[in-house]
C-alpha cells in the first residue's frame, strides 16, 4: 500500500525498518509471523475497513432523546466493535513489535481510539448506565480511522487529505476564530428558540 492520512502503512521500507528494531526472538516467532502474514493479506484489511464502517453507521443511528431498546442494542453493537478493534490492536502490536506499533503514526492513532474506548467503556461498565459521559464524544475520532485506512490504501486520497491538512494549518487561527464564532452562534441559537 502507499502512504496513509496519519503516517504510512506496509510500505516496503517501513517493514524493513520493522523488522530491524524487533530483536531477534520476537521477529523468529511463529505467531509473529502468522500475525504479519494476517495484517498483510487483502481480506483482513478489508474486513476492518468493512468493521469501520459499519461501526460508523451505528453511530449515526443514535439520536437523543434515546430510543431506549434502539440504545441499547447500539451499545451491544459498540461493544462488540471494540473487542474486535481490541483483536486488531493486538494482532498489529504482535505482527510490528510494541514499539514499532507505537513509533507508526497510523497505528499508534488507532490505537489511541482503541484506548480511550476501552476507558470509556470500563467507566460506563463501573457507572453502571450508559448515561453520555465526556469520554463519549472522542468516539468521533473512529470517524477518521475510516479516512486513514482509504488514505493508506489510495496514494491519490493520501495527498488529497495531506493538502487538506497542510490547509487547515496554514489557516489555523483563522479556524479558531470561525469555532468561535459558531460555538457562540449556537449558544444564542439554543438559548432564543
Amino acid at each position: 500500500g502507499g502512504g496513509g492520512f496519519i503516517g504510512s502503512e506496509g510500505t516496503q521500507a517501513e517493514e524493513e525498518i520493522i523488522e530491524d528494531n524487533l530483536p531477534t526472538l520476537w521477529s523468529n516467532s511463529t505467531v509473529v509471523h502468522f500475525c504479519q502474514w494476517v495484517t498483510s493479506t487483502h481480506p483482513w484489511q478489508n474486513f476492518i475497513l468493512l468493521i469501520i464502517t459499519a461501526n460508523v453507521i451505528t453511530m449515526m443511528l443514535a439520536k437523543f432523546p434515546p430510543d431506549v431498546v434502539l440504545d441499547d442494542l447500539l451499545e451491544y453493537v459498540n461493544r462488540t466493535f471494540l473487542a474486535i478493534f481490541v483483536v486488531e490492536m493486538m494482532v498489529e502490536i504482535v505482527s510490528r513489535g510494541p514499539i514499532g506499533y507505537w513509533k507508526n503514526a497510523s497505528t499508534a492513532f488507532d490505537g489511541f481510539v482503541v484506548v480511550v474506548s476501552l476507558i470509556e467503556t470500563a467507566l460506563l461498565v463501573a457507572q453502571g448506565d450508559s448515561s453520555g459521559s465526556a469520554l463519549q464524544a472522542l468516539r468521533t475520532l473512529r470517524l477518521f480511522r475510516v479516512l486513514n485506512k482509504f488514505a493508506s490504501r489510495n496514494p491519490r486520497i493520501a495527498i488529497l487529505l495531506k493538502s487538506m491538512v497542510g490547509t487547515a494549518k496554514a489557516l489555523r487561527y483563522w479556524l479558531v476564530l470561525f469555532f468561535l464564532v459558531l460555538y457562540i452562534c449556537t449558544l444564542m441559537w439554543m438559548h432564543f428558540f
